[in-house]
C-alpha cells in the first residue's frame, strides 16, 4: 500500500512487541516437550478432529508434545473428538469448564 502511494502519510508500521519478545526467547531443550492448546469453535468437529489426528501422526515423529483440545461452550459431548483422538496418549480433551481457563 505504501509503495502505491495509498495513505502514505497515515501508515505507520509498529510491529509486535510480543512477537519480538518470543523471537528472543531461547528454544526448548531437546529433552523437553511442548504443550499445544487447540480451542474449538463448535464447527465440524469430525473434520477438525481428523485434521488433529493427522497432525499428531505427522508431528509426533519430529517432536515431543501434548495436545489439549478445549471444547467450545456450545459443544456438549467429547465423543467425536474421543473417537478420532482417543488413541493418542498425548491428547487431553476438555470441556470449556474443565482445566485452566483460556
Amino acid at each position: 500500500m505504501r509503495k502505491d502511494g495509498f495513505w502514505t502519510d497515515e501508515i505507520s508500521i509498529v510491529g509486535s512487541l510480543r512477537m519480538d519478545q518470543y523471537r528472543q526467547m531461547p528454544s526448548l531443550p531437546s529433552d523437553e516437550f511442548l504443550t499445544l492448546l487447540f480451542t474449538t469453535q463448535n464447527m465440524d468437529a469430525e473434520a477438525i478432529s481428523r485434521f488433529l489426528a493427522e497432525f499428531i501422526q505427522f508431528a509426533a515423529h519430529e517432536l515431543s508434545f501434548r495436545l489439549i483440545v478445549k471444547l467450545h461452550p456450545a459443544e456438549t459431548t467429547k465423543q467425536i473428538y474421543q473417537n478420532n483422538l482417543g488413541n493418542f496418549p498425548q491428547v487431553e480433551i476438555l470441556f470449556h469448564h474443565e482445566g485452566p481457563s483460556t
